[in-house]
C-alpha cells in the first residue's frame, strides 16, 4: 500500500522549530476498554502514525492514491452524510456534484487529496477506476497570508460503516507523508471537541494539542468546541 503517483516537491524546505505544547494525550484513556486503547504517544522516526492494538488484517487490501475527478460521487456521498448527521464538519448544506468537482480541482495541485481504495470489496461507492472508495483525506491552506504557506490543515473522513478498521489511520499516515514529501513543515488539525476518536487518532500519529476554541460553532442545536492539534514534519521518513 502507498501513494501513487508521488506528489512533486514544493520549492521550500524549512529548518526545524520547537513546538511548545502538550506531549501527553489530550483525552485520557481510562474511560475505554483495553481493546480500544491506543499505544501511548511517543516520538516516531519510521512511521508517522503509531499502530493501534487491533489487528491490521482488516485493511490489508486497502491502499491510497491521489484523488481523481471520477472520485467525486463517492467523496460527496461520504461527506454529505457527515454534514447531515454529525458535527464532524461545520458545513450545514450538502454539496452538489458541481461543488464536489470544484473541490477536487482545488486538490489536484499544491494541496493534494487522497482516497482510500479497497480492491477486494464487492460492493460500495465506486470511484474513478471503478474501485470501492472507503474514505478520503485532504490538505488545505492553513491561512491566506504568504508566511503561512509552509503550514497546511488536514481533514480525514471515512465511510461510517467502515470505521474502526484502520482506514482513517492509513489515510492520515499517507497524508502526513504526502505533506512532508511536498515540502510542508507543519500540519494543523482542527477537530470538533466531541469527536474523541479523531483526536486520539491524531495524537497517535504524532499530533499534540495546542489549543481549544470554546463554543465557536453551533450545529444540531448545540454549541461546539474545536480542538486544534499540530504536528511538525521534519521527522517523517520519505515514502518508499
Amino acid at each position: 500500500m502507498g501513494i501513487e503517483p508521488t506528489t512533486p516537491s514544493l520549492p521550500w524546505r524549512c529548518s526545524a522549530t520547537e513546538l511548545q505544547g502538550r506531549t501527553d494525550p489530550f483525552w485520557p484513556l481510562d474511560d475505554v476498554s483495553h481493546s480500544e486503547r491506543l499505544t501511548p504517544p511517543r516520538a516516531c522516526s519510521t512511521l508517522p502514525c503509531q499502530k493501534f492494538s487491533r489487528s491490521l488484517a482488516t485493511i490489508q487490501a486497502v491502499y491510497t492514491r491521489l484523488v481523481e475527478s471520477g472520485d467525486a460521487e463517492p467523496i460527496m456521498a461520504i461527506y454529505n452524510r457527515e454534514i447531515i448527521e454529525t458535527t464532524t464538519t461545520f458545513d450545514l448544506i450538502p454539496r452538489d456534484l458541481i461543488e464536489q468537482h470544484t473541490w477536487i480541482e482545488d486538490h489536484l495541485g499544491a494541496h493534494p487529496a487522497l482516497v482510500a481504495i479497497d480492491d477486494q470489496a464487492t460492493s460500495g461507492l465506486r470511484g474513478a477506476r471503478r474501485e470501492v472508495v472507503t474514505g478520503f483525506a485532504a490538505l488545505g491552506p492553513y491561512r491566506p497570508r504568504a508566511a503561512y504557506a509552509t503550514t497546511v490543515e488536514n481533514s480525514v473522513y471515512v465511510a461510517q460503516e467502515l470505521r474502526g478498521q484502520g482506514v482513517g489511520r492509513l489515510l492520515l499516515t499517507d497524508l502526513i507523508r504526502t505533506a512532508a514529501d511536498a515540502g510542508f513543515h507543519s500540519m494543523i488539525a482542527r477537530i470538533v471537541g466531541e469527536n474523541v476518536a479523531s483526536i486520539r487518532l491524531h495524537e497517535a500519529c504524532g499530533f499534540s494539542v495546542v489549543g481549544v476554541e470554546h463554543e465557536v460553532g453551533r450545529k444540531h442545536g448545540k454549541w461546539l468546541d474545536v480542538v486544534e492539534l499540530q504536528r511538525l514534519l521534519d521527522d517523517v521518513s520519505p515514502a518508499e
